[in-house]
């Protein structure tokens, strides 16, 4: 992760995402991955789309046939602050909104299995108005590959610089119907910037919440697995579930990490 500061806010600013290349060891990577498979084995087992199970052990449901999306414990090796604070993802934040007054705001993972089709394009994040754009959305997440990906195992496809454009027939975010539209809309035009991030394996990315883009089908014979840390302005409602901590946990917290975390929920058991 060399790239200088610079260089990656105009990257984010003009194409609506950045990429950290090895944002952490392989081997780091290869043991978040081995933490989550048995956890991703009970949230299978499951198959519901209520959220249930064990924090600890796999608590999670399906977004999508064979999507799946986990809520991390905070636990080892999850809660390594290289993964949460890390010191150039935060200046990098701090610059693009121009405060350091944000807080994490969810905490999970995603795992596309072997056999789950393409999605619908769309956005992650709602417009706040039809033709108006900010520059930068108020929350954002940190997506960190654990295995490599590749167009086999269904890798993250985005039109660049989408997030500019406010023309609200481009604004279905997952959920809210219209979706077929925005396909039609993509699949029947030309976008020579339609692309892929394929990523090794402990690189990472940032995304506006407001491009538009998709996940590609897994053909592989492995989950595509992938840890997505969120963080948002402190004035932003970003409606997820709190994180569950330990309080002992929270007192062991950089000063940066308590400021992070400071609207976790802290109980005496995360489970």
């Amino acid at each position: 992760m060399s790239v200088p500061i610079d260089q990656l806010v105009q990257e984010f600013l003009i194409n609506g995402y950045v990429v950290f290349e090895d944002f952490i060891p392989t081997r780091k990577a290869e043991v978040l991955h081995g933490e989550l498979l048995p956890m991703l084995e009970k949230v299978r087992a499951r198959d519901s789309r209520v959220l249930s199970g064990d924090l600890d052990t796999g608590r999670g449901r399906v977004t999508e046939p064979l999507r799946y999306k986990i809520e991390t414990p905070w636990r080892l090796p999850f809660s390594d602050p290289a993964l949460y604070e890390n010191a150039t993802v935060l200046e990098l934040l701090e610059r693009l909104w121009g405060s350091s007054d944000f807080l994490m705001s969810d905490y999970i993972s995603y795992h596309p299995c072997p056999g789950c089709s393409v999605m619908n394009w769309h956005r992650d994040g709602e417009l706040f108005g039809a033709n108006l754009v900010l520059p930068v959305f108020p929350a954002l997440s940190l997506k960190i590959a654990l295995v490599d990906t590749n167009e086999q195992n269904g890798s993250f496809e985005l039109l660049p610089s989408t997030h500019h454009c406010g023309v609200p027939e481009l604004s279905h975010v997952p959920g809210s119907g219209g979706g077929q539209e925005l396909n039609r809309l993509i699949e029947s035009g030309r976008y020579p910037s339609r692309m892929r991030l394929d990523l090794k394996r402990g690189s990472a990315y940032i995304c506006d919440a407001r491009v538009i883009h998709r996940g590609t089908p897994n053909r592989s014979d492995h989950v595509r697995m992938e840890l997505d840390i969120g963080y948002h302005l402190s004035w932003y409602d970003p409606r997820n579930r709190p994180l569950r901590m330990a309080a002992r946990d929270f007192q062991e917290l950089s000063e940066r990490g308590k400021q992070l975390l400071s609207r976790s929920r802290r109980v005496e058991t995360p489970h």
